[in-house]
C-alpha cells in the first residue's frame, strides 16, 4: 500500500486543480478506490491508508491541516494541541466524494508540527514487548518540544533507538 500511496501522492500533488489539504485527501481517496476496484475485478476492497496533509503559509502565518485517521500534533504559542483528523481512511470505501475536513491555525516562527505514521505508535515494540502508542508519543513530544529542531531530532531518534533496542520490530 505504501508504494501505491507514494505513486498516487505524486500524481495528486502535480494536479493544479487540487487546492488545499482536504481536496488532496479527497483526490487520493477517489483515486485509490478506483485503483483498488480495478485491481480486484470490481470487488470492493476495504484496504485504505491513514494520511495527514499539512500546508504552511509562512508569509501569512497560517497552517492548514487535513487528516485521515492520523492525529497531528502542533505547538503554537507554547501550547501543544493534538489535532484529530477525520475518522476514516483514504480509500477503503466505495463511498465517492466523502468530504475531509480542513482545519486552519495561526503559525508563528518557532512553532512545531509533528506528523507520524501508525508505524511509530503501533509497530515499534519496546520494553516488555510494549508499543509506545499515541499517548506515549504525545508525552515524548511534550517533553522534547522545548528543544531546537536539531536537538529535538536527535532526542527523538535516540529515544526510539533505546526504546526498541535489540528487539525485533513488527
Amino acid at each position: 500500500m505504501s508504494l501505491i500511496g507514494s505513486m498516487l501522492m505524486n500524481e495528486v500533488a502535480s494536479d493544479p486543480s487540487v487546492q488545499g489539504p482536504e481536496q488532496f485527501l479527497l483526490s487520493m481517496h477517489n483515486k485509490l478506490n478506483l485503483l483498488l476496484q480495478s485491481q480486484s475485478g470490481g470487488n470492493n476492497l476495504s484496504d485504505g491508508m491513514d494520511l495527514s496533509v499539512v500546508e504552511i503559509y509562512r508569509a501569512q502565518g497560517v497552517i492548514k491541516i487535513a487528516s485521515a485517521n492520523r492525529p497531528v500534533i502542533i505547538k503554537t504559542a507554547g501550547v501543544i494541541q493534538e489535532i484529530r483528523g477525520d475518522r476514516r481512511p483514504v480509500g477503503g470505501t466505495t463511498h465517492p466524494n466523502c468530504a475531509f475536513t480542513c482545519q486552519t491555525f495561526y503559525w508563528n516562527h518557532g512553532d512545531l508540527v509533528c506528523l507520524f505514521s501508525d508505524g511509530v505508535t503501533y509497530q515499534f515494540v519496546g520494553p516488555a514487548g510494549k508499543k509506545i502508542k499515541r499517548s506515549g508519543l504525545l508525552h515524548l513530544i511534550i517533553e522534547i518540544s522545548i528543544l531546537d529542531i536539531p536537538d529535538l531530532r536527535a532526542r527523538f531518534k535516540n529515544f526510539f533507538l533505546s526504546w526498541y533496542g535489540d528487539l525485533p520490530q513488527l
